[in-house]
């Protein structure tokens, strides 16, 4: 699909009636600091999220879909691609833009 959409479909014995799922991706990427800016994070949970990156600690993100997992993630990769570090990402489906 264009620009990274992704189509989802189900069908019976699955679900009781087909249905289906069209995933388009963000249009504006955030960063940390967008997430301060709106309110969405304080400085300090910024900080401290740096500091995790910084000091190599795992990060999960987990939530409900649609929840802003996936950004919130591509706002960390952001902040992990600015450093001397390797990503290595094993994934089924593409989601985070590195």
């Amino acid at each position: 699909m264009p620009a990274g959409s992704r189509f989802q479909g189900f069908l019976p014995d699955v679900v009781t009636a087909p249905s289906f799922i069209i995933r388009k991706h963000t249009e504006r990427e955030l960063t940390l600091t967008d997430y301060v800016d709106d309110g969405v994070l304080t400085a300090r949970q910024r900080e401290i999220i740096l500091g995790a990156i910084r000091d190599r600690k795992n990060i999960i993100a987990a939530g409900k879909t649609k929840s802003g997992k996936t950004t919130f993630l591509n706002a960390i990769l952001a902040e992990i691609s600015r450093s001397d570090d390797r990503i290595v990402m094993l994934e089924d489906t593409r989601e985070p833009d590195v």
